[in-house]
């Protein structure tokens, strides 16, 4: 990509939108970061369930706007030890990185709960080695410095990703959200919740955000359980499942995102994905920002704390990956399963008996799920699933939850989406930053013109 821009140039890159300024994207960056090179930038694709996704980035490994970000760098958010929501920050870390979208045209919105810490303490660190590799340590110091940040916030690095950031009150992210994409439309909106503050008192809000299908990729972190209220049930709790906390098993269907998502007509996106795959969060992160609406992208966040009865390894023996099954492989591997546990009928230990067992188990549970998933598709004379049909997504979701199931992947997604910001012409007028007191004050005349555009 060989691109120049001209001060007040509106520039649309990798879902944000902006208008050009050197003080914020050239050489003289008042940010402290190296200017944003779009010259460098090359057209990037990944395919996700038939969808072609396109973005720009660097054709080598290069880091210009997010320079301090190393890989295998430990996110030290106040979060229990090997929690889904930490995979879920670095996925989201990631995803941004590869887009090197400018953090100050990142808005990162997130309520009350486990969730909220996403926006709260998303935060990453330098790897250990990293000041060791450096030969004088001074010049880290000085690197921090430029950066605004001081050596005694390494360890958090604020810096690192500086987004827009906020811990908003219960159940109102997806509110505050739409506000922003109002008042800065040109904005990459991020919504992060849990199952209190999107699936119950922040339910109406996220339909409404759907509805009006604004430019936010949403992120709903199911871990089944009120987490920081230490293990209550939620609105996401299986039926059946009785948690450490819980005095009685769940005796009614928990709330479900895709389903939830699906059932409104305006929807153009949802998936789902599980919280230990870094690599499919990071892709379905990508999609979801480049989608031109709302992207639902449901995370399955296990509990290590209050939900050990669900970890990853029982979302991946109950999910079904829509996008990618064949029905003669799914035989095959089912019959080379129970071919094995014939051959072993016999356990020499304690230990070979409980590996049996969850062999017995993974071949009864993934023959129900895949004979289901095939079954449906035959119902609709289909050799592959179609991410594009809605009325199939919902099907299949639907029927795969009542027998204990669910889809992961790309589930639905409409190519002809058009955002609430496109239609109803939101432009971004000016960098905030370049803002007087007079222009980010609205006046009655601006709150009346208000009314002509919602």
């Amino acid at each position: 990509m060989s691109q120049a821009y001209n001060n007040g140039d509106l520039v649309k890159f990798n879902g944000a939108k902006f208008i050009y300024h050197d003080s914020f994207y050239g050489l003289n960056s008042l940010h402290g970061l190296p200017n944003i090179p779009f010259e460098e930038f090359v057209e990037k694709t990944f395919q996700l369930g038939g969808l072609t996704v396109n973005y720009k980035g660097f054709a080598d490994a290069k880091n210009f706007v997010y320079p301090y970000l190393f890989e295998n760098s430990a996110n030290l958010a106040n979060m229990c030890h090997s929690c889904g929501h930490i995979g879920i920050a670095e996925g989201l870390g990631k995803a941004i990185q590869e887009l090197q979208l400018p953090p100050w045209q990142i808005a990162l919105s997130s309520g009350i709960g486990c969730g909220g810490k996403l926006s709260s303490q998303y935060k990453a660190v330098l790897p250990e080695n990293y000041a060791a590799s450096i030969p004088n340590e001074g010049a880290v110091a000085a690197i921090l410095k430029d950066a605004g940040v001081s050596l005694t916030t390494v360890t958090y690095l604020e810096q690192l990703l500086n987004l827009n950031r906020y811990h908003v009150i219960h159940g109102h992210a997806t509110s505050h959200a739409f506000g922003l994409a109002m008042t800065q439309p040109g904005l990459v909106n991020i919504v992060a919740g849990g199952d209190g503050d999107l699936g119950a008192i922040g339910l109406p809000y996220l339909k409404r955000l759907i509805q009006n299908n604004v430019n936010t990729l949403v992120i709903p972190m199911v871990n089944e359980v009120y987490g920081l209220t230490k293990g209550q049930p939620s609105p996401s709790t299986a039926k059946g499942l009785k948690g450490r906390a819980m005095p009685d098993a769940m005796d009614i269907m928990p709330i479900d995102f895709v389903l939830e998502t699906l059932a409104i007509p305006e929807s153009t996106y949802v998936a789902r994905v599980i919280a230990n795959n870094r690599k499919a969060m990071k892709e379905h992160f990508i999609s979801g920002i480049m989608h031109n609406g709302t992207a639902i992208v449901d995370v399955l966040s296990p509990c290590v704390t209050w939900n050990t009865e669900h970890d990853g390894k029982y979302y991946e023996l109950y999910a079904v990956d829509v996008n990618n099954f064949n029905w003669d492989d799914v035989q095959t591997q089912l019959k080379e399963l129970g071919e094995e546990i014939e051959r072993f009928q016999t356990a020499k230990s304690i230990q070979e008996g409980k590996v049996q067992d969850s062999k017995r188990l993974k071949l009864e549970v993934e023959t129900r799920k895949y004979n289901l998933f095939h079954d449906l598709l035959q119902e609709e004379r289909i050799e592959q699933y179609d991410p594009t049909n809605k009325d199939l997504a919902f099907k299949v979701e639907r029927r795969l939850v009542e027998a204990g199931f669910c889809a992961i992947g790309l589930i639905y997604y409409n190519k002809d989406s058009v955002s609430y910001q496109d239609r109803k012409g939101l432009l971004p007028a000016s960098p905030i930053g370049n803002l007087t007191t007079e222009q980010l004050t609205l006046s009655l005349d601006n709150l009346l013109s208000l009314e002509d555009i919602m």
